[in-house]
């Protein structure tokens, strides 16, 4: 992994925290949208801010391997690479969800800009083909009735809070206004490190083949790779595991008793 000497203190604070059960709620503003591609995850916002609070930049410079960045949270295991799985679940709807598509246009930049005035004073680029070509970009999203999401954590309540204090968009497309944040809450539960991971039925969060064993019972589905540790988009940390969502024992088969025989 890739040591930052900007994340010494916090390393160094985040060490000596006490760990508990916590709930973490995000309450989305009224009739506010959300990108529905990926589930959203703790692990991964709180990291994003905690590189915000660090080193005061967005992002760092992309690299094929994982950056070692600290986090408020109880670390449950590491792979070979000493990636972590931090004990952190994804944030789960409460109550039903709504999803529909929303178009987002891409047009061309003005003239005045551009320089592309002729000597008519005329727009010559060319909207038709190319680079400045108008597009009109569907882009997958949901609302939830109740506008609030839960992910279930064993961390640090006052160290967690914090870092939420510099998120206001919590989701994908946030340069077009989805994921408007109203507040977060955070409430103390008694958990296990079992009840962050699945529910005992699916799993709350995409795990790794190498922890099953922290898992109740291995997923009955063959694993793929899945992203898992922060950053969970980044294709090269992606290892066999199974997704959110994934059910941990099987539906039993079903039998078509008035074709079963034909």
């Amino acid at each position: 992994m890739i040591v930052l000497h900007e994340f010494d203190a916090l390393r160094q604070r985040y060490a000596g925290l006490e760990m508990r059960g916590l709930r973490v709620t995000v309450q989305y503003k009224f009739g506010v949208l959300r990108q529905a591609y990926d589930q959203p995850t703790l692990d991964g916002l709180l990291a994003a801010l905690v590189v915000l609070q660090a080193t005061h930049r967005p992002q760092l410079a992309d690299a094929a391997d994982a950056y070692d960045i600290p986090l408020p949270l109880h670390c449950l295991w590491r792979n070979e690479s000493g990636h972590p799985l931090w004990a952190a679940s994804y944030f789960w709807p409460e109550g039903d969800v709504y999803q529909s598509s929303l178009i987002v246009h891409k047009r061309a930049i003005t003239g005045q800009w551009s320089r592309g005035y002729g000597k008519k004073r005329r727009l010559t680029i060319n909207k038709a083909a190319g680079v400045h070509k108008e597009r009109q970009i569907p882009v997958a999203v949901e609302s939830c009735v109740t506008g609030r999401y839960h992910a279930y954590c064993i961390g640090n309540a006052a160290a967690i809070a914090e870092l939420l204090e510099a998120c206001s968009l919590f989701s994908g497309r946030r340069n077009i206004g989805l994921g408007e944040v109203d507040r977060f809450f955070i409430q103390e539960m008694a958990l296990e490190s079992a009840d962050v991971l699945s529910d005992g039925a699916t799993l709350l969060r995409a795990m790794p083949a190498g922890a099953a064993e922290l898992l109740p019972v291995t997923p009955p589905d063959a694993p793929m790779r899945v992203g898992w540790t922060p950053p969970q988009w980044k294709a090269s940390l992606f290892s066999d595991g199974w997704r959110a969502g994934t059910p941990l024992v099987r539906a039993p088969a079903t039998i078509d008793y008035f074709n079963a025989f034909d």
